[in-house]
């Protein structure tokens, strides 16, 4: 297994957090246009809600009894469908037009 690259020093912590947010809005956008399938932008904005979970965790969201936290539980639903669905942790095999979702 090779080693990655050294990072290049041009992308900073923020401008991560903030290609992300601005890709969640052109989903967002496509969605409600009727430009892709409703749940093709679901899977997308799922997808998405991993990376920022890497970047940044966000705070803990809990439901209404004030104990269960749904967001983590959702993200490992969705890390474990990725990891199931992509043998070595690779990015799975998805064709356009599929209704995958996470």
């Amino acid at each position: 297994m090779s080693l990655p690259p050294d990072p290049r020093g041009v992308v900073e912590f923020q401008d991560a957090l903030d290609a992300v947010i601005q890709l969640a809005a052109v989903i967002d956008e496509a969605i409600q246009d009727g430009r892709i399938p409703a749940a093709r932008g679901q899977h997308a904005a799922a997808m998405l809600m991993i990376v920022r979970e890497y970047i940044q965790p966000l705070p803990r969201g809990l439901d209404a009894d004030g104990v269960t936290d749904n967001l983590t539980t959702d993200l490992g639903a969705m890390v474990m469908a990725l990891r199931e669905g992509s043998p070595g942790h690779g990015a799975p095999r998805l064709t356009c037009g599929s209704s995958a979702t996470a």
